[in-house]
């Protein structure tokens, strides 16, 4: 604790890092320090506590890759600092048995993506997405059951579970993971690109991801320009609709059907 204490930050009781600790126990101490440093360091989102800033961004990502399961835990007031702190900051320890964490580390550190962690309670949260959506209860009931979810994980399950986290991370949009890198894992401050984040009410996408994806094969967003049609018709992205033409419940329709 004093070495991480004079080389990162204060240690805080309930931190996680005696879990992280757990799997590396085999090892010497000088790779066991140093691989903990290096989890904590690039693996394990900075602010990690109720109302933290990993909670709202993955919000988001709930919301853009299944808006019914975000929207019936918003109405729940359930939020993912409820039942996803530990799975973030002990990065799946303190709810899975060890061989597992070994087996998913394994593979998660030779992806490199230290962004996995969010793609991985994606999936977790999307696999149990019927039997969510039919729970009962208060907030504090339901992120009670979620946040065992985890705990059913065995070896043979690991393949699978991080090949569908790769699924939806290749379906995520760059800018996700561009635009957050340096405050959740470098040294850029936590507040410069968070600030609105709690009250999105979407997944941010950069301006030039846009533009790349509705001028290339496969796009997949729906744009709906809503300035006047004179401006709409003297220049628009390729394929945007222009929103005073379209009855509020086309829209929807429409939407829900991209």
């Amino acid at each position: 604790k004093q070495w991480y204490q004079r080389r990162v930050r204060g240690y805080k009781a309930g931190c996680g890092w005696n879990e992280v600790l757990l799997p590396l126990t085999t090892l010497s101490y000088g790779d066991m320090y140093a691989c903990f440093y290096a989890l904590l360091s690039k693996f394990v989102p900075r602010n990690c506590k109720t109302d933290g800033k990993p909670f709202h961004l993955f919000r988001l990502l709930l919301l853009y890759h299944d808006p019914e399961l975000c929207t019936f835990l918003d109405t729940r007031k359930c939020s993912p600092d409820m039942y996803a702190q530990r799975w973030f900051r002990s990065l799946y320890v303190g709810k899975c048995d060890i061989q597992v964490v070994r087996e998913m580390w394994t593979r998660y550190l030779l992806l490199g993506d230290p962004f996995m962690v969010f793609n991985l309670a994606l999936v977790v949260l999307v696999n149990a997405r019927e039997v969510i959506l039919e729970m009962e209860g208060d907030s504090q009931v339901i992120a009670s059951k979620i946040t065992t979810f985890p705990d059913n994980l065995c070896v043979e399950d690991i393949e699978d579970f991080m090949s569908l986290a790769k699924y939806y991370s290749d379906r995520t949009p760059l800018s996700f993971t561009h635009d957050y890198h340096g405050q959740l894992f470098g040294n850029a401050p936590t507040e410069s690109n968070f600030a609105a984040l709690s009250q999105a009410l979407c997944l941010p996408i950069s301006v030039s991801e846009l533009l790349q994806r509705t001028t290339t094969e496969g796009v997949n967003y729906l744009v709906v320009d809503c300035r006047p049609k004179l401006q709409f018709d003297s220049g628009h992205l390729p394929g945007a609709l222009i929103s005073i033409l379209i009855p509020c419940f086309q829209t929807l329709q429409c939407l829900q059907r991209t």
